[in-house]
């Protein structure tokens, strides 16, 4: 996976797979699935195309990997807002929140989400 390239003298860009493997072997698990989708939907890392190949620098795969990690915590409790599942009431599922660019929070709640799906069923 270190193999340089004479022309430029650096290393090589790295294919999606290789690229999954490298953020697998120094970060955290991932897969080539997870950032065709993040390429598609946004929040992976950076890359170019060469054709229809994907690229992905090692540099910008470091900068976003470590931009997936949080603070070090020795309980949930101390996660901010964005990680952390706000529990409600007992027996109603748990809220959580999601940060969104402006910087507000957009909360959902499983249960309530669960107990919508019976009733999109039926009205279709």
């Amino acid at each position: 996976m270190d193999q340089i390239n004479d022309a430029t003298g650096r290393q090589r860009d790295l294919t999606r797979v290789e690229a999954a493997r490298y953020i697998t072997d120094t970060w955290f698990p991932c897969a080539a699935k997870t950032l065709a989708k993040l390429a598609v939907t946004g929040g992976g890392p950076t890359f170019c195309k060469a054709g229809r190949i994907p690229l992905y620098a090692r540099g910008d795969l470091d900068v976003w990997a470590k931009g997936r990690i949080g603070p070090r915590v020795k309980s949930t409790s101390e996660l901010p807002p964005q990680i952390r599942p706000d529990y409600a009431e007992p027996g109603r599922g748990a809220n959580y929140a999601h940060a969104v660019p402006d910087g507000s929070e957009v909360r959902t709640n499983q249960s309530d989400a669960m107990r919508a799906l019976p009733a999109a069923r039926s009205s279709s």
